[in-house]
């Protein structure tokens, strides 16, 4: 579904640096959210030309796009996509169809970009989508990310999380986000939690782990690992904390942990 563009009108700024699926812009004094002023690009890939293309629609007439690009490194330590590359629009005037195409995604099989083994394996592609709203003279943003294999073709793709929710002494929530109805499953502890229904949001309740105590997971989609391994922690076991008239009364550590 389509939607206006909203906000007070600012100068042009910048996103913030976290990777989400909603337009997002702010100045110098604070945040502006911009839901649904984009819609959800479509995604295809040249796997002879190494290239993709992103379509999208915008409810107001926007200039040419910006796409800024790049691999999604699990073992790096800047949590924060990094976007090596950039592309622009070929648009004449203003529209509200936008196609952005050569997006180079080949250049990352060269050593100069390739540190996850890319040529081999593929990976995880972050883009950014920057676009001017002239209505609003703002500048606004689209972050979204697509995945191909060793062979580019394109492949199901954790948009969002994985999250850890609902923490207990001996069990938790793992949910995310897919860019296409999949299986979903989580892999911890040399058990395996599935979920047979296909769909785009994934919630699996783990059980059966000892309390205070950090666990590695990894997600699969349609039975294909994630490309990092998560670490994820239970709730610590009840301690003294003091006595009341008589009465006992004990508190309990809760840590969360959030995949990046």
């Amino acid at each position: 579904m389509k939607a206006v563009f909203s906000g007070s009108s600012i100068s042009p700024g910048h996103a913030d640096l976290h990777t989400h699926t909603r337009y997002s812009g702010f100045n110098k004094a604070f945040l502006i959210p911009y839901p649904e002023s984009v819609t959800p690009p479509e995604r295809m890939v040249d796997a002879v030309a190494k290239e993709a293309t992103l379509q999208f629609d915008t409810i107001v007439p926007t200039p040419k796009a910006r796409v800024y690009y790049g691999l999604f490194v699990p073992q790096q330590e800047i949590k924060v996509p990094q976007y090596r590359r950039y592309v622009i629009e070929e648009l004449v005037g203003e529209n509200t169809d936008h196609s952005v195409s050569k997006i180079n995604i080949g250049k990352f099989d060269g050593s100069r970009y390739d540190i996850c083994n890319f040529e081999k394996d593929g990976g995880v592609i972050c883009y950014r989508i920057e676009l001017y709203n002239p209505e609003k003279a703002t500048s606004v943003f689209y972050d979204g990310r697509f995945r191909v294999d060793g062979d580019y073709n394109l492949v199901p793709c954790v948009t969002e999380g994985p999250f850890v929710d609902l923490v207990t002494r001996d069990s938790a929530v793992i949910s995310w986000e897919t860019s296409v109805p999949t299986t979903a499953a989580v892999e911890t502890d040399s058990k395996s939690y599935t979920d047979d229904v296909s769909n785009t949001h994934h919630e699996i309740a783990i059980s059966d782990l000892a309390p205070n105590t950090e666990y590695e997971y990894e997600v699969l989609v349609d039975g294909v690992k994630d490309i990092k391994t998560l670490t994820m922690g239970t709730r610590g076991s009840s301690r003294l904390t003091r006595t009341t008239g008589g009465a006992t009364i004990r508190r309990t550590s809760v840590e969360t942990w959030r995949g990046m």
